[in-house]
């Protein structure tokens, strides 16, 4: 009954404490709740207060500014008023706020405040003796000059004896004292708060602060310290006074030797250091990037490149900008590389007329039924000298490696998840660390009970050998998680390389 009572429950979770006891050699304990009579200091936010009770309280960093980020957003959203937007002048090149957003990121800023306040309340009445807040401003005197010109502005309160802060203070507060202190230095007690701010008191009627006493305490931050400057044997100790950094210094190497307990916490580190710096996921294409830096080898990037001949301009400085193109045609880099994987993973291999009319019908049909944007289409029925799309499906489907496929059980765009052991990537991890590896193989085929893996290539490369160094280590990183689930054996790797028209032939290298 106990155990349901705490935040891992269910018989699972139990079964793993009760394991991980064993395992330890620890016994079996249940939280101890603490009361709020027990006589230690409790840390928790103003929402985790709610319903308890203290003899002193803190409210602490008063100061803190509220979170008003949302308000500042181009698009605001409120559940009943709907989505208040800013004005664009394309013309101008401006942007200001409309009528009906401004109306909405009121309705915000209120109910954002009224919140505020509310959780304020909570805050200050938890405490039954003493309640003590703390705030930092970087001008004490300048705030608290502010704050008393709030006081002036006080209007009363029908059929009641004091009076309240004026609209525009409660509106307008960036935090906590915004509130607090206005109201406060109306307090008899508040002696100290006029003196500072230099003007004249404005004090409600004393009936009504029967048992409330303030206490104002003003802290510069060099004197934080003071209290342990004279403990500081030096000729000038006026040094320490101007620069707390000195002070702070100086009385941490005048200080007795720490406790043990505090040594021991302070110069606590993680048993396991190789594992704080690896992530606990990560995906195929970086571990297979992790593998080629593990070999400590230079493998120049053949990753979607262009050769540049003599007296010439690769395509993409010899045409017009995209914004000058009546259509945009992709014709390289990765978006070129996305759009030929998603025609291989519409098309069906087994059906499909190996001409180009059928290609080009198949490509109509599925934008017809949206597969495809306009842009794609047009991108992949583009035919020019040294790119065509269409050609370069044909070549596939026109293929040896094609044509063995036909009586195969093909399965597309495969997603696997894996872990494997995290020094395979990262060599200082420790071996029992595992990783998170997630990956898409394009294309997996089994026949007779054998796997065939094949991968899309869109690279400019001048020859195969670049793209078996470079990605070697990808498929078999890829063979590795096939045969995991499919629990049968790998036969061959393939790279269809299409800027080379070919099939390259990976070979198999299991991790072990």
């Amino acid at each position: 009954m106990e155990w349901d009572k705490g935040r891992t429950t269910g018989l699972y979770g139990f079964i793993s404490t009760i394991n991980q006891l064993i395992k330890n050699n620890q016994k079996f304990t249940t939280t101890t709740t603490i009361s709020t009579e027990n006589n230690v200091v409790r840390i928790m936010t103003i929402h985790k207060s709610k319903g308890l009770e203290f003899p002193i309280v803190f409210i602490a960093d008063a100061a803190c500014q509220f979170n008003t980020k949302e308000m500042s957003q181009n698009a605001l959203f409120h559940k009943t008023k709907g989505i208040g937007f800013d004005y664009f002048s394309t013309k101008n090149k401006m942007r200001w706020n409309t009528l009906y957003g401004f109306n909405v990121q009121q309705t915000l800023q209120k109910e954002m405040l009224a919140e505020e306040a509310r959780l304020l309340y909570v805050a200050m009445t938890r405490a039954r003796d003493k309640l003590i807040i703390v705030g930092t401003v970087n001008d004490a005197l300048s705030s608290i000059k502010t704050w008393s010109i709030t006081s002036f502005g006080r209007i009363p309160v029908k059929n009641n004896a004091y009076h309240q802060l004026p609209v525009h203070a409660v509106t307008n507060a960036k935090c906590y004292l915004d509130w607090i202190m206005p109201a406060a230095a109306t307090s008899r007690s508040m002696q100290e708060f006029w003196n500072l701010a230099s003007d004249i008191p404005m004090y409600e009627e004393d009936a009504i602060e029967k048992d409330t006493s303030f206490s104002l305490h003003v802290i510069a931050r060099n004197h934080l310290l003071s209290s342990f400057f004279s403990t500081i044997n030096t000729e000038d100790s006026s040094v320490h006074e101007e620069n707390p950094v000195i002070a702070i210094d100086s009385f941490l190497n005048s200080y007795q030797t720490p406790p043990t307990w505090i040594e021991n916490t302070l110069s606590w580190s993680y048993s396991y250091p190789g594992s704080v710096c690896t992530p606990s996921k990560i995906s195929a294409t970086m571990a297979t990037k992790l593998l080629l830096e593990t070999k400590e080898e230079e493998h120049p990037s053949v990753l979607l490149k262009e050769e540049i001949k003599p007296d010439t301009l690769p395509s993409i400085f010899s045409e017009k900008p995209l914004f000058l193109q009546e259509k945009h045609i992709i014709k390289e880099g990765s978006s070129y590389g996305t759009l030929m994987h998603k025609v291989m993973q519409f098309l069906d291999f087994k059906t499909i007329a190996t001409t180009k009319e059928s290609v080009q019908k198949a490509i109509q049909i599925l934008t017809d039924k949206g597969v495809f944007t306009e842009e794609e289409y047009d991108s992949l029925l583009y035919n020019a000298k040294q790119h065509s799309p269409i050609n370069d499906i044909l070549t596939f489907l026109q293929s040896p490696l094609c044509n063995s496929i036909k009586t195969a059980q093909v399965e597309k765009e495969l997603a696997f998840s894996i872990l494997l052991p995290a020094y395979y990537f990262y060599p200082a991890c420790e071996k029992e660390e595992k990783v998170f590896m997630q990956g898409v193989i394009d294309c997996i085929c089994e026949k007779n009970s054998k796997l065939i893996i094949i991968d899309y290539k869109t690279d400019h490369v001048k020859n195969k050998k670049q793209l078996i160094t470079h990605y070697t280590p990808q498929l078999n990183l890829y063979a590795y998680a096939a045969q995991k689930l499919y629990q049968k054996k790998i036969t061959d790797l393939y790279i269809w390389s299409f800027h080379l028209g070919c099939e390259i032939a990976v070979p198999l290298q299991f991790f072990n």
